[in-house]
C-alpha cells in the first residue's frame, strides 16, 4: 500500500489520452514541483503519466499516512512524523520526504526530500527507491539521469513496488538510460497489468485496442479496461462507458 492513500478520485484526471494532451484537474495542494511532475512523457505507445506514491486528500477523500488516517493533507505535520523519522523508522523517513517534496505544510525542498527519501530507501522501503528515480528521471532537484532512474525503479520492483514496472517500461519505450526496446517496454506494461497494476493494465489496454505493438484486440483491451476499472481507476471507467457503452 502506497505511504499517502486518499479514499477517493485520484489525483489528476488525464483526458485527451490518445492526442498525448492532458487537461489537469488540481486538489488543494500548492507546488512547483507538480508542473515538473506532470510534464507530458513522449507518448510512443500512449503510456499513461502515473501517479506518485503520494495521492492527496480532496474534499472528496482522506488520507492515510503509514496505517494513520487524516481527514486531509493539512492535518499531516512535520512535528509529527519528523521524531519517527529520526528514530529511522522507515515509513515515516519516506514521509517526510513527501512532505518536504511537495511542500505540505513546510516549504518545499527537494534537497531536503532527497535526503529523507534516501534514508527510508537504505532502511528498506519500497516506496522510496521509487521516488528517488523519479526525481532523477525528471530533474526535480537533481541533474537528470535516466541510468540512475532506471538503476532506482527496479530497486523499488525488487521490494515489491509494482508500479515501478510501468516506468521501466516508460524507459525503454523511450530510450531513456536504456535503449529504446518496444517489446521489452511491452514486456514490462504486461508484468505490471498481469500483477494487478492498475496502470499497467490501461496501457496494455489501449495497445490492445490501437494495435500498437500487440496485434489489434478490442475484446482484450475491454478485459484489461474493466481490470482496472474494478480497482476504483476512474479513467478507464470513464473511457469504458464513453467508447464501449459499459458500465
Amino acid at each position: 500500500m502506497a505511504l499517502f492513500e486518499k479514499q477517493g478520485i485520484s489525483r489528476w484526471q488525464l483526458t485527451n489520452r490518445l492526442t498525448g494532451s492532458a487537461q489537469k484537474t488540481r486538489l488543494p495542494v500548492k507546488s512547483d514541483v507538480m508542473h515538473k511532475m506532470i510534464k507530458p512523457f513522449h507518448l510512443v505507445v500512449f503510456s499513461f503519466l502515473v501517479t506518485t506514491n503520494l495521492l492527496f486528500a480532496s474534499a472528496q477523500g482522506s488520507v492515510q499516512v503509514c496505517g494513520k488516517e487524516y481527514k486531509s493533507n493539512s492535518d499531516i505535520t512535520l512535528k509529527e512524523w519528523e521524531p519517527l523519522a529520526l528514530k529511522n523508522d522507515a515509513c515515516a523517513q519516506n514521509a517526510l520526504g513527501e512532505l518536504y517534496l511537495f511542500g505540505i505544510n513546510v516549504d518545499e525542498n527537494p534537497d531536503k526530500a532527497f535526503y529523507w527519501f534516501g534514508k527510508a530507501s537504505k532502511n528498506s522501503d519500497k516506496y522510496a527507491p521509487w521516488s528517488i528515480g523519479y526525481m532523477y528521471e525528471n530533474g526535480i532537484g537533481r541533474e537528470i539521469d535516466y541510468r540512475k532512474a532506471y538503476k532506482f525503479y527496479n530497486i523499488a520492483y525488487e521490494r515489491g513496488n509494482l508500479k515501478a514496472l510501468v516506468y521501466i517500461g516508460m524507459l525503454y519505450e523511450n530510450g531513456k538510460g536504456v535503449a529504446r526496446d518496444l517489446n521489452k517496454a511491452t514486456e514490462y506494461y504486461m508484468k505490471a497489468a498481469k500483477s494487478g497494476e492498475r496502470n499497467g493494465q490501461r496501457t496494455i489496454a489501449l495497445m490492445y485496442e490501437k494495435g500498437f505493438v500487440l496485434e489489434k484486440n478490442v475484446e482484450k483491451a475491454v478485459l484489461w479496461l474493466k481490470r482496472a476499472a474494478e480497482q476504483g481507476d476512474e479513467w478507464s471507467k470513464k473511457y469504458l462507458n464513453e467508447n464501449y457503452n459499459t458500465k
